[in-house]
């Protein structure tokens, strides 16, 4: 059941950040990232985390969160002014995303036995030179 509600709110924070991303009236982005920070916290609540989940509320939805709804209402800023026509952008938008998502595939299907097997070389190694200073100085 915990594995349902966690997916469930891990969904509904890729949503959010879809609506982040793609609104086009300033506030609700900023509404909608206030919405995000706390769906990770409740991520990392059920990760058994207990203070970093705080500290996200507090700093991000308490200042900074804050701090750009302030910006906004001071610039003034009119959704004419918004929609432009921003096609010239897709094609690194598409190149972005397919960098993103190979380093992701990469990262998921790497074998970090190499690397373990490095650190138990080094540390055998590290050993190996302290216990023949430890010998040599008695």
């Amino acid at each position: 059941m915990s594995t349902l509600i966690f997916y469930f709110i891990g969904t509904f924070c890729i949503f959010s950040v879809l609506v982040v991303v793609f609104s086009s009236i300033p506030v609700n982005s900023v509404l909608f990232l206030v919405l995000t920070f706390v769906n990770v916290s409740s991520l990392l609540f059920f990760l058994e985390l207990e203070y970093l989940p705080l500290v996200f509320i507090v700093v991000y939805v308490g200042a900074l969160a804050v701090l750009f709804i302030f910006v906004m209402m001071m610039l003034n800023i009119r959704i004419s002014d918004l929609k432009e026509n921003n096609e010239q952008l897709l094609p690194v938008i598409f190149i972005l995303t397919a960098i993103f998502f190979f380093h992701i595939f990469f990262a998921t299907k790497s074998d970090f036995a190499s690397l373990k097997n490095f650190f138990s070389t080094f540390n055998n190694e590290y050993s190996l030179i302290t216990a023949d200073l430890m010998l040599t100085t008695n």
